[in-house]
């Protein structure tokens, strides 16, 4: 809701767009986890519950859907997109526990 028309269309016309490059380029489909659900390492996501590129809910229905030999799913409370610059404290904190788990 935060998006114009515009700012869609200029994400993906402008010259040296890094998303058009991205999606026109020969890594794209090799890049993509759609349908991607088995993971031989353990696999952990975070995200904030205020995000509107990476919405939560559809994020929280992967993530159930995911099989590996660990897993663990984080939400930040008040956080959109950039959870390592708003949230730095939090998102910190969440790697230290990530980190400490990895190591015992």
């Amino acid at each position: 809701p935060y998006y114009s028309i515009a700012d869609f269309y200029h994400a993906f016309t402008d010259d040296g767009s890094l998303y058009l490059a991205f999606i026109n380029s020969d890594d794209f489909n090799t890049f993509s986890i759609y349908n991607q659900t088995e993971y031989q390492i353990p696999y952990y996501f975070i995200c904030g519950d205020s995000d509107y590129q990476t919405n939560y809910e559809i994020t929280k229905s992967y993530y159930e859907r995911i099989k590996a030999p660990k897993k663990e799913y984080f939400l930040i409370k008040d956080c959109t997109h950039g959870l390592m610059t708003q949230k730095t404290d939090a998102f910190s904190e969440i790697l230290m526990q990530i980190a400490d788990r990895e190591a015992h």
